[in-house]
């Protein structure tokens, strides 16, 4: 179990005050910045062996939304990228469906400024 963090740091290498917490565990997290924000994007393990996708809206002065769910369909979840776009973010995601086969499926959805699922 890993604490989920983030961190700003400055074009030199130096950090740039505290790290931001969660509050919540998983992966390792990925970012993208876009419409004047940040988007935090980490697989959760909080219903392990089940893990799911969850975000965090972080603004460039390092104001934190509240921690929200991307995906919690049934089966294990896996980040596989952000990137940000006009209007809001694109969270791509590895869901396994066949666990006795191996066999998953690659989803996509995407997130509004405000957070909002679209």
């Amino acid at each position: 179990m890993r604490v989920v963090n983030a961190q700003f740091v400055s074009p030199g290498g130096a950090l740039v005050g505290g790290p931001l917490s969660t509050g919540r565990t998983g992966g390792v997290p990925l970012l993208d910045f876009g419409n004047g924000q940040h988007l935090l994007a980490w697989t959760d393990d909080a219903s392990n062996p089940d893990n799911h996708i969850f975000g965090q809206l972080i603004s460039p002065a390092g104001a934190q939304g509240a921690p929200f769910p991307i995906s919690q369909a049934l089966g294990d979840e896996d980040i596989g990228g952000v990137a940000a776009g006009i209007g809001g973010f694109l969270v791509t995601y590895y869901r396994e469906v066949d666990p006795i086969q191996g066999l998953g499926r690659l989803y996509g959805r995407m997130v509004s400024t405000s957070g909002q699922l679209r």
